[in-house]
């Protein structure tokens, strides 16, 4: 039987006061390895010997990192902040705990693909913690998001806690997390049996789970009528299942149950690939959500205008609905922006997850909004060349390496990138609105972490920035947005100088 993912890391932050160390932050993670070994491993200098090193001297803050199997490591957490202490190779290290009370997760079945289920200490004496280690700069820097500070090293593993992952807990004065493993779903409809306009005749999926021998996993699938379309035997040898449907389908949910009990339930609506369905007779064409436009002779909406605009998903009834308006709005920066653009984000348009039953890639809602914007606005002649500036170091700190395929992160990035993009410009003859070299990738040679989108003139044969437009979130990480044009004069000055050196002096990764 295939193993499974069984890894915990915990991570504990801590300020020596005598001969104690206090718990400032205290955190449990499951991870994507398998751990082989029936005892807990401490790194080293980081509790190692049952001793370990400052990473922010001034404050006396040291971190504490150890690995184990998910029950190990769950285990360890209950006894720390039981005992107050831990034990390490003989070594007692007493520890200081604030004041808490435990916020314990519902036991429900979980209703997303990737839902974390996790307790948490929530501290009662506020005071208890230095006033600077609530600082969202300094927290920034020991996560590794902010660097230059030679006082302040970074937490290990690099890049392990998302940005502002720290400062969010403890501004809700949360200083611990005790985060399960859950299964893991994908699923998607078969494309060779769907029925055009219907949806889906079959559905495949792949449900990662360290299977009990005495239990029995299936799968089912209800329609928005919360109808019973189909069920499914979940396979313990390598967790795939298939499922034949009484009618087709594009929206319902998809649950999973263990000896008939609901452990998953997922809403879906499944978006067929990124495909524009160009009709050149009629002159229409349609998007990735369905939606039908007239090409005219003169379809350009070009416009020297636009509005600041703040865009949350969760306040749309309908996600989908969400999902179209977030891609009108990057249509709009692209009108606005063009024909020729550079997105300056030290993620470029971050990692795709690739389902490992289909190898096919898996888009995140905005990545669908922004292809099939960039796609629209090619189309209506508004974009000619798009330039994407990113930060390597900074995108490999949150991209997911395959550790099957012999390349780095990065090699691994832009073959990503380059798979992705091809394979809809082919698919959907869009050759024509992308020539060669009109979709760029560019690696700065210098770290920067906001993210603008400029529009680029030539004067003179130079290239130089002109319009900025501040987007708050990455592309490939947006639930919510704020969109800002950047009207003032000394500020726009200030940023094109600073990002226009960045632009003349980064190396080309991949060109398409």
């Amino acid at each position: 039987m295939k193993r499974y993912p069984n890894t915990s890391i915990l991570n504990i932050i801590t300020q020596k006061e005598d001969k104690v160390e206090k718990i400032l932050f205290i955190n449990v993670k499951p991870v994507a390895d398998f751990y082989p070994l029936n005892k807990i491993i401490w790194y080293p200098q980081k509790g190692n010997k049952g001793e370990s090193i400052y990473v922010w001297e001034k404050l006396s803050i040291k971190q504490w990192v150890a690995c184990g199997k998910d029950e190990d490591i769950l285990e360890l957490f209950e006894n720390i902040i039981t005992t107050n202490k831990i034990t390490i190779a003989s070594k007692e290290v007493d520890l200081k705990i604030p004041h808490f009370k435990k916020k314990l997760h519902e036991d429900l079945p979980s209703k997303s693909r990737d839902e974390s289920v996790y307790d948490s200490l929530v501290i009662e004496d506020a005071g208890f913690i230095p006033q600077e280690f609530y600082q969202k700069e300094n927290l920034n820097m020991l996560s590794g998001y902010i660097i230059g500070n030679d006082e302040i090293k970074n937490l290990f593993p690099f890049g392990f806690f998302e940005e502002n992952f720290l400062y969010n807990n403890l501004l809700k004065n949360t200083f611990g997390i005790k985060e399960y493993r859950t299964p893991y779903l994908t699923f998607r409809g078969v494309r060779k049996t769907a029925i055009k306009n219907l949806g889906s005749t079959e559905m495949i999926g792949f449900y990662q789970q360290n299977f009990e021998e005495t239990i029995t996993y299936n799968s089912k699938i209800e329609n928005i009528e919360n109808e019973i379309i189909g069920e499914g035997i979940i396979d313990k040898k390598n967790g795939r299942f298939k499922m034949s449907l009484s009618t087709p389908t594009d929206k319902g949910s998809i649950e999973i149950l263990e000896n008939g009990n609901i452990e998953k339930v997922v809403k879906y609506t499944l978006l067929s690939d990124i495909t524009i369905d160009m009709n050149i007779a009629s002159k229409t064409f349609k998007d990735t959500y369905g939606r039908t436009s007239l090409i005219t002779d003169n379809t350009s909406d070009i416009t020297n205008i636009i509005s600041n605009f703040t865009w949350q998903r969760e306040v749309y009834a309908n996600t989908t609905e969400a999902d179209k308006k977030l891609s009108d709005k990057f249509k709009e920066i692209f009108n606005y922006l063009g024909p020729n653009i550079l997105i300056a984000d030290p993620y470029y348009i971050n990692d795709f997850k690739q389902d490992p039953v289909t190898n096919n890639f898996e888009l995140r809602h905005c990545q669908i909004a922004f292809i099939n914007s960039l796609i629209h606005s090619a189309i209506l002649g508004n974009i000619k060349k798009i330039t994407i500036l990113g930060v390597n170091s900074r995108a490999n700190n949150q991209a997911t390496s395959d550790t099957t395929i012999e390349a780095t992160k990065t090699e691994q990035r832009f073959n990503k990138y380059e798979s992705l993009l091809k394979e809809i410009i082919n698919n959907n003859n869009l050759k024509t609105f992308f020539p060669v070299e009109s979709i760029v990738f560019k690696n700065s040679n210098k770290d920067f972490h906001n993210r603008y989108w400029f529009s680029i003139i030539e004067k003179d044969g130079i290239k130089l920035l002109e319009k900025c437009i501040i987007i708050t979130n990455s592309i490939g990480n947006m639930n919510e947005v704020d969109i800002m044009v950047v009207n003032d004069e000394a500020q726009l000055n200030q940023i094109i100088r600073k990002y226009s050196e960045l632009f003349k002096n980064s190396e080309i990764k991949l060109s398409i």
